[in-house]
């Protein structure tokens, strides 16, 4: 007779009518199944159908539908025994559209989502309550002798009423039934799970251990402390299965991933999380108790009544399938039993030892054939393993081609893991690894490093002969640029520590072992700076030997000594000094005579010289005194216009020597004098300071009138005076060259005015002169260093802004240091033809006697 689930599955609609439950909607699909909301009109109970999906009945029908029936056999006993913790398993049906399991309907969301939605850590508390619930879950299936082993997040349920149910019995099988397996969740899969070990419960704490990791770190941090695992999305679920058999990866602890973790919960995650079962928490049970010693203070008991409510938070899940329960299909195998025969009666003679024969041979029939299906099994996966070992090889061998060495290092190095030295696959990848090293090490310049790889890959038997010739070719050039930069090494440091001499001989030392092109280069870059770094020390001696002259008191001889060595070397640092200290001269001299003018009371020829010494160099005592004198010169002419009568005209005068200095006569005077009409008094010296341009005297006056009364017209004469003031001292900084001073003055003017004329042309004029600045400046640092090109390039930018002799000198003394130095340079390593036109080039801008002195040199060599 014809089972009429046997026929071909139909598809379910909404609407549609399994056994006495009414189809409502789908909710959910995946491994293999669809899962549909239904009703039990009867007794208007909401229920999950979960149905084996058509294209799984297509491809294995009659293995599928055992599995699906023992799924639904074991789920059924299980949750019966403990509906607190599973899933409740309702009914099983098998009609001609498929196969069918009725269940409870959880209304809540699944672990997965929470976590999904929670990126940072969760609540310890509450993780804790999750894992001692779902630990007395597992404890039950571990009773009755049932490994879960699909244990992940997604299968822990939390319903809006509070608890927890732990669904999909899929891949769950008996203790002892089943020793491996090569499905399920590899995220959260124990080790014993995939390297033919004997599993029992512990596998599923471990799973557990993942979970409780990933809720306590958060997904972000979960998936920071496994990037590895997860960086290539395309070999995921092999990179998880190697990450858990390798009994020597392990996660970072919570307690350094989690600030402010409990170290005693870290250490019970990494228990659950051990790679070998017997380090393991080795129950449910031991697992709560556990967390009620440690973490629940005793006082209660760990339940699933202490988690959460799953709708906090989540309410917008209530219309999640119950299960994210009947996502994975496959299982373990019913047994089907038959019906009782009737008993025929015994013959005379009996004819058991026939009967027992033939169950014996039946029997012994198909043990051969299960062993057979064992061991091609055992076959295709171990076929499996290769073909994907070699898929990782050619994907790492490619990588290598194409210059990706870091990649190819990885894989080559994942497989040297997987496959012992001995095999032909782990001897290869070995070979290729340390090749891969050797070249990265290359890149970055590590040659000796890079030798050391290339030699190990040489001796690991992983190339025929022709390929160790070309391994030892490439040994012999990375070697011979070890070499090379190790000698580059000493000569810089040479270089450093001022050992001109010994780093010449060695570049030509150097020059004379044939050096690559590249390698050229480098050596005349070095020569080249060589060359202005011996300059340099010279031009140091000569500024220390003037030191030394105007440290003595022998400055005019120091002028002396650095004009006549200017003569033979043109340096622009010399020719800097010299002319600091001429200036230096020039002001100690104007000091002099501006002394004497002092003592002499011809005031105003002191304030000139004080002047002078003050362009030369910025002093505030100089200040102070041409501020003194000034209100000396005031005061004088204030008691003039005094003894005249013009007591207006004396006011402004003491108020002048007052704005110069504190001048207590001159207060005196002005109190004496500034009676009845003192403010107009004030506002008419300040309308004659503003004639004469005196806009700072005229900004006092004006203050000081204000204080005696306020009108518009005061405020705006203070706020012209203020804006002519501002403006005069721009324009001053400006034509000083100081930058700073004139941007400050200007700017504040440009804020009073934005239209007038002359403050827009000065800032324009300001900013071609910092432009034109700060080229000249890069030029001359550029030109310390004895970068010459980067110094003519900024003076020839500089002379783009602003054409003047200053430029065009520095350009050409520029020009023609770096001929001079790049022909010593040549001179040192016997190119005399090609220091002899430098020389040339170099006289055609300066006909200095040391260029003749190299051309006669020259001249001799050839």
């Amino acid at each position: 007779m014809n089972n009429p689930a046997d026929s071909t599955p139909t598809t379910i609609h909404p609407g549609d009518q399994v056994g006495k439950y009414r189809i409502e909607l789908q909710i959910g699909s995946g491994g293999g199944a669809i899962v549909w909301r239904g009703i039990d009109p009867l007794l208007n109970k909401i229920v999950a159908i979960k149905q084996l999906a058509p294209s799984t009945l297509d491809m294995e029908t009659h293995v599928a539908r055992q599995h699906f029936a023992n799924e639904a056999k074991l789920g059924r006993e299980l949750s019966e025994k403990d509906p607190r913790h599973l899933v409740h398993v309702l009914e099983y049906i098998s009609e001609e559209r498929g196969l069918f399991i009725v269940m409870e309907y959880v209304d809540g969301s699944s672990l997965e989502t929470i976590l999904r939605k929670l990126a940072s850590p969760m609540p310890p508390k509450q993780a804790l309550g999750i894992m001692a619930a779902t630990a007395m879950g597992l404890q039950h299936l571990h009773d009755n002798g049932v490994i879960h082993r699909d244990l992940k997040p997604a299968n822990i349920l939390m319903p809006n009423s509070g608890g927890l149910k732990i669904c999909d019995f899929g891949l769950a099988s008996l203790i002892g039934d089943m020793d491996t397996m090569a499905a399920g969740s590899v995220r959260y899969m124990a080790p014993e799970l995939t390297s033919g070990e004997n599993v029992d419960g512990r596998a599923d704490l471990y799973s557990l251990g993942m979970i409780a990791y990933e809720m306590l770190a958060g997904r972000n941090n979960f998936e920071q402390a496994f990037r590895f695992v997860l960086k290539d999305q395309r070999n995921q679920a092999l990179r998880w299965m190697k990450w858990h058999a390798n009994q020597r990866a392990k996660a970072t602890p919570l307690k350094e991933l989690v600030p402010g973790i409990e170290p005693t919960l870290s250490d019970l995650v990494d228990r659950l999380m051990a790679k070998d079962p017997t380090q393991r928490i080795a129950s449910g049970n031991e697992l709560v108790e556990a967390i009620k010693v440690h973490f629940a203070n005793g006082s209660e008991k760990a339940d699933a009544s202490q988690i959460p409510q799953g709708s906090q938070g989540h309410a917008h899940h209530q219309q999640q399938v119950s299960g994210a329960m009947a996502m994975s299909g496959g299982g373990a195998t019913a047994t089907a039993v038959a019906p009782d025969q009737p008993t025929a009666m015994l013959p005379k003679k009996s004819k058991l030892p026939y009967y027992l024969g033939a169950v014996i041979v039946v029997l012994c029939g198909v043990l051969v054939v299960l062993m057979m299906q064992q061991n091609n099994e055992a076959e295709l996966q171990e076929k499996q393993r290769v073909a994907d070992a070699y898929a990782t090889y050619e994907a790492a061998l490619k990588r290598y081609k194409e210059k990706e060495y870091e990649q190819a290092s990885n894989l080559f190095s994942e497989l040297i893991q997987e496959w012992p030295a001995t095999s032909k696959l782990g001897q290869k990848s070995k070979g290729y690894q340390l090749l891969s090293e050797a070249w990265i090490y290359e890149n970055n310049k590590a040659y000796d490093a890079a030798v050391k790889a290339l030699i190990d890959a040489d001796e690991s038997g992983a190339f025929d002969e022709k390929q160790r010739e070309q391994l030892k070719v490439q040994i012999r050039e990375t070697q011979r640029k070890a070499a090379f930069a190790n000698q580059v090494s000493k000569i810089e440091q040479l270089l450093a520590n001022g050992q001109y001499d010994l780093a010449r001989q060695q570049l030509i030392e150097q020059n004379s072992y044939s050096p690559t092109e590249d390698e050229k280069k480098v050596l005349e870059e070095i020569g080249t700076r060589l060359s202005a770094m011996q300059d340099q020390s010279v031009i140091t001696g000569i500024l220390d030997e003037a030191k030394q002259l105007v440290d003595t008191g022998r400055r005019d001889e120091a002028i002396s000594m650095l004009e006549e060595r200017q003569l033979r070397l043109s340096n622009h640092l010399i020719n800097q000094r010299i002319n600091e200290l001429k200036r230096e001269r020039d002001y100690d001299q104007a000091l002099l005579d501006a002394r004497t003018a002092q003592r002499n009371n011809q005031l105003s020829q002191a304030i000139d010289l004080y002047n002078r010494a003050q362009q030369i160099r910025q002093d505030p005592a100089i200040d102070l005194q041409i501020n003194q004198l000034r209100a000396q010169i005031a005061y004088q002419a204030g008691q003039e216009r005094e003894r005249a009568g013009d007591l207006r005209g004396a006011t402004a005068q003491y108020t002048e020597a007052l704005r110069h200095a504190d001048m207590p006569q001159a207060r005196r005077a002005i109190s004496r004098i500034n009676n009845a009409n003192e403010r107009s008094t004030l506002i008419a010296a300040g309308d004659d300071a503003m004639a004469a341009r005196n806009y700072t005297t005229a900004m006092e006056h004006y203050q000081n009138a204000m204080k005696m009364g306020r009108d518009a017209a005061l405020r705006q004469k203070l706020t012209n005076a203020e804006l002519e003031q501002h403006f005069l001292a721009g324009r001053r900084a400006l034509d000083q060259a100081n930058l700073n001073v004139a941007r400050t003055e200007l700017t504040a003017a440009s804020r009073m005015a934005p239209s007038d004329n002359r403050i827009t042309q000065a800032l324009q004029e300001l900013d071609t002169l910092a432009a034109y600045t700060a080229e000249r400046d890069a030029g001359d640092k550029a030109r310390e260093q004895g970068d010459y090109g980067a110094a003519k390039m900024a003076y020839y930018r500089a002379r783009k802004i602003i054409d003047n002799e200053e430029i065009r000198k520095r350009f050409d003394d520029t020009e023609y240091e770096h001929l001079v130095a790049r022909a010593k340079h040549q001179i040192s390593i016997r190119q005399f033809e090609q220091a002899r036109l430098n020389l040339l080039q170099a006289a055609k801008v300066q006909d200095t006697p040391e260029v003749r002195k190299l051309l006669e040199q020259v001249g001799k060599e050839q």
